[in-house]
């Protein structure tokens, strides 16, 4: 799967299971949200004060990597600012 920025968030976490540690690493709280089904990545990102771009590119990152290799290298010290 191929992220794109209006993918619901739900999505995501379905079809790439794996992701879902992108999304605890930018400490988003979407995985188990009831809004998860309803907010696109650009949502989520907007509601977590996240850089969409960043995020988006660690999403594609992970997704495109072994999942037994991936770490989270993206992760930096205000990616989760704002939260």
């Amino acid at each position: 799967m191929s992220v794109g920025t209006d993918d619901l968030v739900d999505d995501v976490m379905r079809a790439e299971p794996r992701t879902i540690r992108v999304f605890l690493a930018f400490q988003m709280g979407c995985v188990g949200c009831p809004l998860s089904c309803f907010h696109t990545v650009t949502d989520a990102c907007r509601e977590h004060h996240i850089d969409r771009d960043a995020f988006l590119a660690a999403l594609r990152d992970c997704t495109e990597h072994d999942p037994d290799q991936w770490e989270p290298a993206f992760r930096n010290d205000n990616a989760g600012e704002g939260s």
